[in-house]
């Protein structure tokens, strides 16, 4: 892990003196940005395109970090965006919710290796397969050389729902009534 250190080196055998070294300190840095990830994971959302707001709510809040390969957070010097583009996973299907304002994609700054997401919502009345899953991935764009390799996508999947949810009232009867 980064951060500050403090070691002692201590010699010795069986019943012999031990020798110890003065104390040494130093500071592990952060390595280069590989990957983007949740500061905690988000469930998936499910939502539907009615007029209430929590139904079309796909993201409240999400703290997007790049790290390391040790999981180390990095990036403190780095000023860069994170694309956010609705797609599906399956080919054939070209109706694709759009987000809030009409749009399939947006941009939010990345500061000091972090990315916040908020209030993240379906379009009211939007397009959208009844019952399909899609995907929102999140695309790291940083400055050339700050990075080994392009960061690969964080992708959050999401149920997608036209007008309301499915009804479990039938299910659940059943399962009450067996």
């Amino acid at each position: 892990m980064s951060g500050g250190y403090c070691m002692v080196v201590q010699f010795g055998s069986a019943g012999a003196a031990t020798l110890s070294s003065k104390p040494i300190t130093f500071t592990a840095k952060a390595g280069l940005p590989v990957k983007l990830e949740p500061e905690t994971m988000p469930a998936t959302p499910t939502v539907s395109n009615t007029q209430r707001t929590n139904s079309r709510t796909l993201v409240k809040t999400l703290k997007l970090q790049l790290k390391d390969k040790f999981d180390n957070l990095t990036g403190e010097n780095l000023k860069g965006k994170v694309v956010v583009k609705v797609t599906t996973p399956s080919e054939g299907i070209d109706e694709i919710p759009a987000l809030t304002g009409n749009v399939y994609s947006l941009e939010v700054p990345l500061v000091k290796g972090v990315a916040t997401v908020q209030n993240l919502l379906i379009q009211e009345n939007t397009a959208g397969k009844d019952g399909q899953e899609y995907l929102l991935n999140f695309h790291t764009q940083i400055p050339p050389n700050s990075s080994p390799h392009p960061i690969p996508v964080f992708t959050l999947a999401f149920l997608f729902y036209n007008g309301k949810y499915p009804s479990v009232s039938c299910s659940a009867d059943f399962l009450l009534h067996d």
